[in-house]
């Protein structure tokens, strides 16, 4: 049956990096409806509604929670983010594709207008180093602050951290003298993606865990470095990812 006609509503995953990572495919099922809503968590509405010009961008009002209580109904059909691959081919996650997470234009060039004269010629690299959410088990998958002392003293490099929660805990475990030279934005680092976008536009490296910044970084086009435990759990489709 054709969707030519259709209203697809797409709607949210439960993690912000898994949003991220499962909108790189919205524009890939975009062509076969008539139009297409995008419902995602309130702070990427600005991001997306830069990326996505041509799509309806909204706060997420259907989810899990409130499904049968759901009164408007402005669309014809819908899916959740997850189904993407499933929907246009897992082959489609595996396809190198151009850049499609776009910063806005007057943060980036306020940023650059910061971060490069303290860089000069050094590189500048964003840095986070863990999840949010941290306890026995996940800890192993993670690294601490002082692990990065080496990076940070480094005079090739201005080190930038995107570390989105409290860290102060992390700031205690290195001494003064490096603490100096972390470059912290002194922005909402969760919240206010917007800027973080900015941030990641203007690093020539982002170095982090499986986060939401590292799905952010990656899919703004920027250069990624990460780490993992052997087996990855976000090894989509039918590839040998290592």
């Amino acid at each position: 049956e054709s969707c030519k006609n259709l209203r697809l509503m797409i709607c949210r995953e439960q993690g912000l990096g898994d949003e991220i990572l499962f909108s790189s495919l919205i524009g890939d099922i975009a062509p076969y409806f008539k139009d297409v809503v995008i419902e995602t968590t309130e702070k990427l509405v600005p991001l997306f509604s830069n990326s996505f010009k041509n799509l309806t961008v909204r706060p997420i009002a259907l989810d899990g929670e409130n499904a049968g209580m759901q009164t408007e109904f402005d669309y014809d059909c819908y899916c959740w983010m997850g189904d993407l691959p499933n929907l246009v081919g897992f082959y489609k996650w595996e396809t190198a594709r151009p850049p499609y997470l776009h910063a806005d234009k007057s943060l980036t060039d306020s940023w650059k207008s910061k971060l490069r004269p303290l860089a000069g010629s050094r590189k500048i690299i964003a840095l986070t180093w863990r999840s949010i959410k941290m306890d026995m088990n996940r800890a192993i998958h993670y690294t601490e602050l002082h692990h990065w002392i080496p990076l940070i003293n480094d005079p090739r490099y201005l080190v930038v951290s995107l570390q989105y929660d409290d860290i102060t805990e992390d700031l205690s475990s290195i001494p003064e003298e490096v603490r100096q030279k972390l470059y912290i934005p002194e922005i909402d680092l969760l919240d206010d993606l917007d800027n973080v976008a900015a941030i990641l536009e203007c690093a020539d490296l982002v170095i982090s865990p499986f986060n939401a910044t590292l799905a952010q970084g990656a899919m703004q086009g920027k250069r990624t470095l990460s780490y993992q435990l052997v087996g990855d759990t976000m090894a989509l489709g039918y590839g040998d990812h290592k």
